[in-house]
């Protein structure tokens, strides 16, 4: 078999994987969104919230916080995630990745430790980066894992279990604010298997559920990105490989997280 057929037939392997670990994710999330009853699913077809939303609990106040400064010296910024918090996909990562772009809006001066490593579920950053995170002793954590483990056929059992040690031991063992990213809305043109929308949407929802309440739990802060980066009326904002952001959306996504930590006071 020549090189370029092997290639192709193990990207069809692959599709076909993805594709099935998606709908797996999904059969898995019916259950509990069956016994939760119409908030459940209001969480998982997105726009129809509105016909539900006086049913479901109002949303925990946020949290007391006194804004992160730097005039005792500089602010540590530590980014913890995959290849979009690298910034794969443009050129100028160093500069034009969401990252650095938020840590420039931050209070100066500021020190970023960028841990990002393409390709990385949850469970491997437990291991890669959160020991890394820990000796920083930051002021401020940002975590944006979960589409690899959501595509690798991760369970949601063992995902909200790695996310509650990860975020249990970053309250436990620095003074961090940690901003924590959810599962963006799952737009058409993001879907290359043919997933049904239903299914899309009922995963995100799922999974987005279990990131609310590890969140609530530690304490962290929550960017709803699937409501806040609004990529499905934005298709200019992935790239040309139909997976990562491109510039807009790199910058769009900083400008998501920033506006989120402005309004729970986490920076002035």
């Amino acid at each position: 078999m020549s090189a370029g057929r092997s290639t192709r037939l193990a990207a069809v392997v692959q599709s076909a994987r993805t594709r099935r670990a998606v709908i797996r994710a999904g059969v898995a999330a019916f259950v509990p969104l069956v016994a939760g009853g119409l908030g459940s699913w209001a969480d998982a077809l997105g726009p129809l919230a509105l016909v539900v939303a006086p049913l479901r609990r109002p949303a925990p106040a946020a949290l007391e916080r006194t804004p992160l400064d730097a005039q005792n010296g500089p602010l540590t910024y530590v980014a913890v995630g995959a290849s979009d918090t690298v910034g794969f996909g443009i050129a100028d990562r160093a500069r034009r990745g969401w990252v650095p772009l938020l840590n420039n809006k931050l209070p100066q001066p500021s020190r970023l430790i960028n841990l990002g490593w393409g390709g990385s579920t949850l469970r491997q950053a437990l291991a890669q980066q959160l020991p890394r995170a820990i000796e920083a002793q930051p002021d401020l954590v940002t975590i944006w894992l979960a589409v690899n483990d959501v595509l690798g056929g991760v369970g949601l059992s063992e995902y909200r279990a790695d996310l509650d040690y990860l975020l249990g031991e970053l309250r436990t063992k620095t003074r961090a604010v940690v901003a924590v990213g959810n599962v963006p809305y799952p737009a058409d043109f993001l879907d290359p298997w043919g997933v049904p929308e239903i299914v899309r949407r009922t995963v995100a929802g799922s999974w987005n559920r279990a990131i609310a309440g590890a969140a609530h739990k530690h304490g962290a802060v929550l960017v709803d990105l699937y409501r806040g980066w609004r990529v499905a009326e934005h298709p200019e904002y992935i790239g040309p490989d139909g997976l990562h952001p491109s510039e807009a959306g790199y910058a769009s996504l900083a400008e998501t997280f920033l506006a989120t930590l402005r309004a729970q006071r986490v920076i002035g």
